[in-house]
């Protein structure tokens, strides 16, 4: 019962409702780092070598998903090393120097290119007042779970022994600080959430065990808990309200007129395309498609669809420009070229000088919205 509460909780969360379906990295990074937790955690003392293997798979290919992982690598090797110190320095110098030695051989086969867009691709500004405001949202979103988790930290530091449970939900709290950095958002409290709501899961376990046989006890939480996760279900509550299989129950709560509703409040994410965003977004399609040459679109998508090659990643050059590791002159050459046929922009999150050379040689032909976004849609201007 516990089990389906943890898995339910967890799709319930507007974080994950709102990052799932767009298929990043993130979610399954979380699946790989749950599998290692798990994974280390079948045997209550130091887990054995069958163990210490499989978590260690899964928690080098939940890095390999996503460097963000290092947040749950530290985690174990913390619980390993309060377990017992030597063999924790020993498994941590392997598991180390395993992935350094893969991560330098993919550098020197591509000429130093994995490090420039993996690592000097991502170092981006840092914004405290948007780590701040991240972390109210997903106490706000998740309270009930945060101090179910907190509880059991608490309980286990003082009262028992730190569990594998107790220390990733620490680590991942304090790894959702990286949420702000530029580009960064609520994906990366995606794992804070996943480890608080296993902590909150094994504190419930707990209150089970300490309640059988004691009746008083038993009737408590059997009132307790249940009006505790209807609190928590109406922190996390979001509904699409146009849709044919939701529309009833946002009539029935008056919830009418609005496409999206979310505890979150205002959110980019969480709508559903309409027939008219649909239609709007075969029609991008169709441009790129029929445009001679390549297309510069600053989502991929548009070209897979129109299968062509996607041409730039506009937040990588963004950062690279930044760090001073991009010449965009190439690339602007190109554009004063009108080496592409089309161009489809939306946030326009390239370097400036790049984006000024895009002006100069393209006109807009269309700004076409799709799902609460605005597309322009540029064109090679014609020689005077």
């Amino acid at each position: 019962m516990i089990g389906a509460w943890a898995g339910g909780m967890v799709l319930a969360s507007n974080y994950v409702y709102h990052i799932g379906p767009l298929s990043r990295s993130h979610m399954m990074m979380v699946l790989f780092e749950a599998l290692a937790v798990l994974a280390l955690t079948r045997e209550e003392e130091f887990p054995s070598r069958r163990s210490l293997l499989l978590g260690s798979l899964a928690l080098a290919a939940a890095g390999w998903t996503k460097q963000h992982a290092i947040v749950t690598a530290l985690a174990v090797f913390a619980y390993l090393f309060l377990r017992r110190p030597r063999a924790a320095l020993a498994w941590g110098v392997c598991f180390a120097a395993a992935n350094l030695a893969l991560f330098a051989m993919l550098d020197l086969a591509t000429g130093g290119y994995w490090f420039l867009h993996i690592i000097e691709a991502n170092i981006n500004e840092y914004d405290y007042r948007q780590a701040f405001f991240l972390y109210s949202q997903w106490f706000r979103l998740h309270a009930v779970v945060l101090l179910l988790a907190a509880a059991l930290v608490l309980y286990e530091l003082y009262g028992d022994r730190l569990s594998l449970f107790s220390v990733w939900a620490v680590f991942a709290a304090a790894g959702g600080a990286l949420a702000g950095k530029w580009g960064a958002g609520e994906s990366y409290f995606i794992t804070a959430v996943v480890a608080a709501i296993l902590a909150a899961g094994r504190l419930l376990a707990r209150i089970e065990g300490w309640t059988a046989g004691r009746p008083v006890g038993r009737a408590v939480a059997a009132v307790v808990i249940p009006l505790a996760m209807l609190y928590q279900a109406g922190r996390v509550f979001h509904l699409p309200t146009d849709h044919p299989w939701t529309a009833p129950v946002a009539r029935w709560l008056g919830l009418e007129g609005t496409r999206y509703v979310d505890t979150v409040e205002y959110t980019q994410l969480g709508h559903l395309p309409t027939a008219e965003d649909v239609r709007n977004g075969w029609r991008i399609v169709e441009m790129v498609r029929e445009a001679p040459g390549p297309a510069f679109t600053e989502e991929a998508s548009w070209a897979l669809w129109a299968g062509k090659e996607p041409v730039t990643n506009s937040t990588q050059l963004l950062n690279l420009y930044k760090n001073r590791k991009l010449n965009p002159e190439p690339l602007i050459r190109m554009i004063r070229a009108q080496a592409f046929g089309i161009v489809v922009l939306r946030a326009q999150f390239y370097p400036q000088p790049v984006l000024d050379a895009i002006g100069q040689a393209y006109q807009p032909i269309a700004d076409i919205p799709v799902n609460g976004f605005l597309y322009r849609i540029l064109i090679p201007r014609r020689s005077p």
